[in-house]
């Protein structure tokens, strides 16, 4: 068996030349059809003082971001005109400690895209060296993690409203009136939802029988403005202004959403004399049925509420649903209460209730027994003269 040929010793025609050339073209080739067949997207970033300079970006930006691969190369700074800003100090602080104490970073930022929209990515780059130490490029991949990121805040999102429901819930509980608790409740919900409003509507009908609501109650964030004194949210009538569906489907105990994209254009009218964007409703119940509504407007993004958190809300239209069942049986108990008096003190009797237990102490006395124990015992009642040659006891 001949043993294989020493390169050295290889002549110029055997393959070591344009062969070779070709091998590494054919390499090259090879391997860049491996990258832009993966699921991310893959560049070349040559270090600098600001991080670095890209040199190669794979195609699937393009398919990801919305933007020519040409922009991302041929402008050194184009980057930073579609991250997002609040995140662009961070990325540059991360790229340049890295270049200096580690020779690999991995970051989660935004992009905003060609439409509009925004991803979360995560980006992951490692420095490559010549043999000397000495660096040569950054080598990244950006994975697009939007709908991780969006399951996540969903979640806490979630939690931080049942921990505001467990707060409403709390509050209803040794509030005699919903209304004298209804804003420190609205609050906790507008934060944990992260949304520009939070309000409530109660159900009513005019004398001709049409369904109209009324706004009760309100929380704004900053810089969101009020819609409790709007003239227009009294009175509401669902049918009239476009809404007659949303209301159908809400007596039927169904939670409506709507996008500023995707309403009619009646509802147009109203999205864009309040700023919203988009908005979420939730019915409250009562033992009389549907009572109203507690909705939810973002006024800074157009975005779908996520199952999860309209469960959440759900629960917190419920807890102000069992306020007011509470209410209106304390109400009904009030009002039993004052017909069972008014009836006992107009017998011509003296009516008492006692416990059953050992002392029979009694619970409540008609004060028909003072003209009672006037005729049994005259002179004792109502601080009348005691009998004569009675002591003091």
């Amino acid at each position: 068996m001949t043993p294989p040929m020493d390169p050295a010793e290889r002549p110029p025609d055997a393959g070591t030349g344009h062969d070779t050339i070709e091998a590494l073209r054919a390499l090259q080739e090879r391997s860049r059809a491996l990258i832009e067949l993966l699921p991310s997207v893959t560049y070349v970033m040559e270090p600098d003082e600001t991080g670095g300079a890209l040199v190669y970006v794979s195609p699937q930006a393009q398919s990801l971001f919305g933007y020519p691969i040409e922009r991302w190369t041929s402008d050194p700074d184009f980057w930073r005109s579609v991250v997002h800003r609040d995140d662009i100090e961070r990325i540059e602080a991360a790229w340049q400690a890295a270049g200096v104490d580690e020779d690999r970073y991995t970051l989660r930022y935004r992009y905003v895209t060609a439409d509009d929209r925004v991803v979360w990515v995560q980006d992951s780059g490692t420095m490559v060296r010549d043999p000397e130490g000495a660096p040569l490029h950054w080598l990244g991949v950006i994975v697009d993690i939007t709908d991780r990121i969006e399951v996540e805040w969903e979640l806490r999102r979630r939690e931080a409203i049942l921990h505001a429901v467990a707060f409403a819930a709390e509050r209803f509980l040794v509030a005699s009136r919903w209304q004298d608790v209804i804003d420190e409740v609205l609050a906790p919900l507008g934060d944990a939802a992260q949304v520009s409003r939070v309000y409530v509507f109660e159900n009513r009908q005019r004398d001709d029988g049409t369904l109209v609501a009324d706004q009760r109650a309100e929380w704004v964030a900053d810089g969101i403005s009020r819609e409790l004194e709007n003239p227009e949210m009294q009175g509401f009538d669902f049918y009239a202004v476009g809404y007659g569906e949303w209301a159908d489907a809400m007596r039927n105990g169904e939670a409506v959403q709507g996008h500023v994209n995707e309403v009619n254009e009646r509802q147009q009218d109203l999205f864009a004399a309040q700023d919203i964007r988009s908005l979420a409703l939730v019915p409250v119940f009562t033992d009389g049925g549907w009572w109203g509504f507690l909705g939810f407007d973002d006024c800074v993004e157009g975005r779908r509420f996520p199952p999860v958190e309209v469960e959440a809300l759900r629960a917190a239209a419920g807890t102000l649903g069992a306020a007011l069942r509470r209410e209106s049986a304390q109400q009904a108990l009030r009002e039993a209460e004052e017909r069972f008096r008014t009836l006992v003190e107009h017998v011509p009797a003296t009516t008492h209730i006692s416990r059953l237990d050992r002392t029979a102490s009694t619970i409540y006395i008609s004060p028909q027994v003072e003209s009672l124990l006037a005729r049994v015992l005259p002179g004792r009642v109502a601080g009348g003269p005691r009998p004569v040659g009675e002591g003091a006891a």
